[in-house]
């Protein structure tokens, strides 16, 4: 099919043995390679981008990149006040940015990202880092489209790792707390009390670090959370424990003083090393500080708490995510099995 005259050209430039593009879209000159020295070939490859032009417009800038994409991306969540800054930059800078920063928005495919993801297993990444890592990507590229940067043509498939039968089921059992929170005692009070605020009322570790002073009221004997993932407040009375070791925490410190601190009051910045010697030496070391959230919400439910009370108390907006949380253990299925024996009625006579 003949193209319509000045809506694009086929030319060589110096030193390239290929065909070269040059066609407009919304008023803008596009070129690039047609990575073809056939001129036939390279003719039906300005056809097809003439055509998507006008189906779906302008094409990316060849310039563009998926650094560029996902820097954006991550300034808007600052603008946005997003809560989790801290970890979609982690991903980008750790792992992401060397791998993809530089390829152009519009080489970006399936396959490429298919390399990235085995590559990170093989070193290790569990699925469900792998998809926490590529969904930084995913949301650049929706977000630029929703900007006008790109089109939607533009968005490649995101091939994420299946995460089935692999959610986490972890949590501290009563007969292993004492020894867990000796552990955490040994290494600092702040990680032993913020490892006994996440028992008692199952907050992320995100609420608890950042936690101020100010924050903490032991006149009314309550803790305030002002803001959180799921965008409310929280108010809770603290359990005696709690409040023991919050009491120490908070002594003599300013009112914008972090409650849980290193020795010197110095800001906690990670807690993983910490955590992860405090577990090995508590003999739990596949115990995760998350897990402790799913403890929590296991002991409200098994305290006769009402789930409502409960859902407020660990901030779960979602039932159906505080039921996946509140699991069963071996010892609840022994104590139902009971109950069920006390219960039954005797099987009919057979004749």
């Amino acid at each position: 099919m003949a193209r319509t005259r000045g809506s694009g050209r086929i030319y060589r430039q110096k030193h390239s043995s290929n065909w070269w593009l040059q066609w407009y879209a919304g008023g803008v000159r596009h070129q690039e390679s047609s990575g073809t020295a056939e001129y036939n070939e390279a003719e039906k490859a300005l056809q097809r981008k003439i055509a998507e032009s006008v189906v779906f417009g302008a094409p990316a800038p060849a310039s563009l990149t998926v650094a560029n994409l996902v820097e954006a991306k991550l300034k808007n969540e600052v603008d946005e006040g997003f809560k989790d800054l801290k970890s979609s930059r982690q991903r980008w800078e750790n792992h992401l940015k060397a791998e993809l920063g530089n390829t152009r928005v519009r080489d970006l495919t399936a396959k490429r990202m298919r390399e990235y993801r085995q590559k990170r297993q093989k070193e290790g990444a569990p699925p469900s880092t792998v998809n926490r890592e590529l969904s930084v990507v995913r949301a650049a590229y929706k977000l630029a489209w929703k900007d006008d940067v790109i089109r939607l043509n533009d968005i490649p498939h995101f091939p994420m790792v299946s995460e089935k039968n692999r959610r986490r089921k972890g949590f501290l059992s009563p007969e292993q707390y004492q020894a867990v929170f000796d552990a955490c005692m040994r290494v600092g009070l702040w990680l032993a009390a913020a490892m006994q605020t996440a028992h008692d009322f199952g907050w992320r570790r995100g609420e608890v670090f950042p936690m101020q002073v100010s924050q903490v009221d032991l006149g009314s004997n309550t803790m305030y959370l002002p803001d959180s993932k799921n965008g409310e407040g929280r108010l809770m009375v603290m359990t005696d424990k709690v409040r023991e070791l919050v009491a120490q925490c908070v002594k003599g410190k300013k009112p914008t003083d972090y409650v849980f601190t290193r020795d010197g009051n110095r800001p906690v910045k990670s807690h993983y090393k910490s955590w992860r010697e405090a577990m090995r030496e508590a003999q739990v070391p596949t115990l995760h500080f998350q897990d402790l959230r799913r403890t929590a919400t296991r002991n409200l439910v098994r305290a006769g708490v009402p789930k409502s009370v409960a859902q407020q108390v660990t901030g779960h907006l979602d039932p159906k995510v505080f039921d996946r949380y509140d699991i069963s253990d071996l010892a609840d299925l022994q104590d139902a099995k009971k109950k069920l024996d006390k219960s039954a009625i005797p099987a009919a006579i057979q004749n």
